[in-house]
């Protein structure tokens, strides 16, 4: 079993932040259509396969890159909660493996269990952005 340093951790507790800002995309394209619905309006129209721009989850703290993929394939990458979408070249080897490459974005895997969440982006040596 690996043990994970404290900075280490932190690089994985900013990940967990960018994801976390991602899944919020989802959130509020629900309130928008719930908006909507209630005012008898049209609902906003995002599919599985709409591509959305969602924030880079790597693990550099100032990193504002985006990922445009579909939610479907969002959702998919995100079933394996060691799972994260990146650009590519933003991977970390210390803690996580890339386990695929598209041409605008790639898959890394943790190697141990990422945070649930985190409150705080962290200072790291990553420097993506």
């Amino acid at each position: 079993m690996v043990t994970e340093s404290i900075a280490d951790r932190h690089k994985a507790e900013n990940e967990a932040i960018f994801r976390g800002l991602n899944q919020r995309v989802q959130k509020r394209i629900d309130a928008v259509n719930a908006i909507a619905a209630e005012e008898g309006e049209r609902s906003v129209e995002v599919d599985a396969d709409t591509l959305l721009h969602f924030y880079c989850e790597c693990a550099d703290e100032n990193c504002q890159s985006r990922v445009l993929v579909s939610l479907n394939v969002y959702n998919a990458i995100h079933k394996n909660k060691r799972n994260f979408i990146i650009r590519p070249g933003h991977e970390v080897a210390e803690i996580e493996d890339v386990t695929k490459k598209g041409q605008e974005y790639w898959v890394v895997t943790k190697h141990e269990a990422p945070p649930e969440s985190s409150d705080t982006l962290h200072v790291t040596d990553v420097h993506n952005s």
